[in-house]
């Protein structure tokens, strides 16, 4: 049986307040928590009593449902519903009112936080003048003529009053109240209202029935009225309100709050604002990599800081959960004004983060709307705005604003999505091969794989297009598998055939840090027979960036099978050569960006020389020129590819280049 962590925060609060409150689990039809009160409500001797009752024997079905309903009001519509139920504690009925929020229990449930606001009362204005009630009862009863002046007032009433003889217009705090209460009795001869009034201990919360009466002296007209006070009520209303509409980890405004907000500004009336819709790219590598306590405390920083970038613009930033936030700017029409507060959001969280001893950067990717531009409701603008930040993350521009194009953009994804689960299924992956070469004695010293999906009707799909996709997804676990299986099975072929060379094989940050990653290398190694040493991973240089232990451990892991690893694009994310020192590396493979200006070579021959000091072997990509080779071969890197000498080919292919190579063939000098 889940239960709820009784240290939560949320609970902590609850405690305290006076009024019963308890969450129910609509599945199961059990109380997960009650405070104090609520346990007196329900006669409970204590509290694994309690929530060891099975509700669902006493339940109908309609109540059943009619509970499922609000639960699924809530969570959609975040939103609290009011309604009377008619409860039954020690087998005796109560009418209460009760207030209903979604409360989230473990293991991704939903449930109700139950608030019972008080007992239902159903005053009429015959017990109302009787003696025995007005002399004893608690609630404030008072008579007003017709120009609102005081005739009568209970003990209670005098009790509290500011004054002797309080009118009825001095009686309430807001001046707005009294026009609805004058607007309702001319209408419908009475009216209900909760209101402020001023009492000689301070503005108080009343609930209020005023109702049209003929005075029994005079036999004018007169108001009645009868109230009682609700201020702890309201205040613990406000509390739980406060509770249901703040995220617990960072004390912002959470979707709920968002939501409400932006329903008031989208009010006819109201002026433009911008709405700002952030995801963290890259979050989830922190959090796999270093825990979630170290990810918690990253968004915490990151809200302080999105806190601190819109201050001066009076800006609400909400956090939707996991790693969106939304920020919305107030006044804010012009594109330019808006795009300049983005850049500035970008800019704050690019600084680096100290987390528990860790230096990071997070880059959000923000996508834009303006209302009433963008869309005249709130609903409509967020569905927007995340369109647009997938447009931003997909172009990694930082920011974009949302166009009409950006939908069916995103049709063509989900698209893709749909694609790949199907192009797992139907085995339409293959593949390539791209060699490498030693630049000392001019022969093949490898080849990379590289995966391709042959789309039954888009042909060739770049990996540019479907890996973002299937890592966000999950995809890339089993596609990874496979491509690791097909590279070693033909890695052993290749030997077989007497070109024992090594063969590279990428691995995504998802694949290392999956369950179970090193347990499926060790198994595949075994079922094919390929030698480990003749097997080399690479991966990318953000992998690293979290400086976590648990990677460091699966490097390990994996150099013990003797398998190598290399990283993959060095030179492009966070450089450190000190950090290379920590892991088990045997290769870094220079990204191609630094053979595109050869006049500019300080940084290439800093990176050959650190890299042969730590006793790595170098392998340039993007080799496309004869100048190109010559100065790697005089710098002494150890390893070339690229274009120059083959592009990525299938495997048969790839099969008669090893068997016809010739160095003299690409022009190769050899030393």
């Amino acid at each position: 049986m889940d239960k709820l962590d009784r240290e939560d925060t949320r609970l902590a609060v609850l405690n305290d307040i006076q009024l019963p409150v308890w969450i129910f689990d609509v599945d199961d039809s059990r109380i997960r928590w009650a405070n104090p009160p609520a346990m007196a409500h329900w006669r409970a001797s204590d509290p694994e009593e309690l929530y060891a009752r099975d509700f669902s024997a006493d339940m109908s079905v309609s109540v059943r449902e009619r509970l499922g309903q609000i639960r699924g009001e809530c969570v959609a519509q975040s939103r609290t519903v009011s309604e009377n139920w008619t409860l039954y504690p020690d087998n005796i009925p109560r009418t209460v009112e009760a207030v209903l929020s979604a409360f989230k229990l473990p293991g991704e449930r939903t449930g109700l936080m139950v608030q019972i606001i008080d007992e239902v009362r159903h005053a009429t204005s015959e017990n109302l003048r009787s003696a025995q009630a007005l002399l004893h009862t608690s609630a404030m009863i008072s008579l007003y003529d017709e120009k609102l002046d005081l005739l009568y007032s209970n003990p209670r009433a005098r009790t509290v009053a500011c004054c002797e003889g309080q009118s009825l217009r001095d009686l309430l705090v807001d001046s707005a109240d009294l026009h609805v209460i004058e607007q309702q009795i001319e209408r419908y001869g009475s009216c209900d209202i909760e209101a402020q009034v001023c009492t000689n201990s301070g503005n108080a919360w009343y609930s209020m029935n005023v109702r049209s009466s003929p005075d029994s002296i005079t036999g004018k007209q007169s108001l009645l009225v009868s109230g009682y006070d609700i201020t702890a009520r309201r205040n613990a209303q406000r509390e739980v309100y406060k509770i249901a509409s703040t995220d617990s980890l960072t004390g912002l405004p959470n979707r709920m709050a968002l939501m409400e907000h932006l329903q008031q500004l989208c009010e006819p009336g109201n002026g433009r604002f911008a709405l700002l819709f952030l995801d963290l790219d890259r979050f989830k590598l922190v959090n796999d990599s270093l825990g979630h306590a170290v990810g918690d405390r990253l968004l915490q920083a990151v809200s302080d800081r999105l806190k601190l970038c819109v201050e001066e613009y009076r800006g609400f930033v909400s956090r939707l959960g996991g790693d969106e936030f939304v920020v919305l700017l107030d006044g804010f029409e012009s594109r330019a004004a808006t795009a300049l507060v983005a850049q500035t959001v970008l800019d704050s969280l690019d600084s680096n983060f100290d987390i528990e001893g860790h230096q990071m950067g997070i880059q959000p990717s923000i996508g834009i709307c303006l209302y009433p531009t963008h869309g005249d409701c709130g609903a409509m603008l967020m569905q927007h705005a995340d369109v647009a930040m997938y447009a931003a993350k997909q172009a990694r521009t930082g920011y974009r604003f949302f166009n009409a194009r950006m939908n069916d953009n995103l049709q063509s994804r989900l698209q893709l999505e749909n694609d790949l689960a199907e192009a797992i299924r139907r085995q339409e992956f293959e593949l390539y091969y791209q060699p490498k070469i030693c630049a000392r004695e001019g022969s093949i010293s490898g080849m990379e794989a590289l995966v391709r999906w042959r789309h039954p009707t888009k042909g060739l799909v770049s990996p540019l297009e479907f890996i973002s996709i299937a890592e966000e997804t999950g995809k890339i676990i089993s596609i990874g598998h496979w491509v690791m299986r097909e590279a070693m099975l033909q890695q052993r072929a290749w030997a077989q055939q007497g070109h024992d060379f090594c063969v590279s094989i990428n691995v995504s940050a998802v694949q290392i840090n999956s369950h179970g990653f090193v347990q499926s290398v060790t198994e595949c190694l075994r079922e094919v027979g390929c030698a480990p040493e003749k097997i080399e991973f690479e991966i990318t240089e953000s992998l690293l960036l979290a400086d976590s232990g648990y990677v460091l451990n699966i490097l390990q892991n994996l150099s013990a099978l003797g398998v190598r690893l290399a990283i993959d694009d060095f030179g492009t994310g966070y450089s450190n050569l000190a950090y290379l020192q920590k892991y088990p590396l045997h290769c870094l493979k220079i990204d191609r960006a630094f053979l595109v200006d050869m006049e500019q070579t300080a940084i290439l021959e800093m990176i050959l020389k650190m890299g042969k000091m730590l006793g790595l072997s170098i392998v340039a990509e993007g080799v496309e020129t004869d100048r190109q080779i010559r100065w790697l071969q005089n710098h002494h890197c150890d390893e070339l590819q690229g274009f120059y000498f083959s592009k990525p080919v299938p495997v048969a292919e790839a099969t008669g280049y090893i068997e016809t190579f010739n160095p003299v063939r690409v022009n190769l000098q050899v030393a």
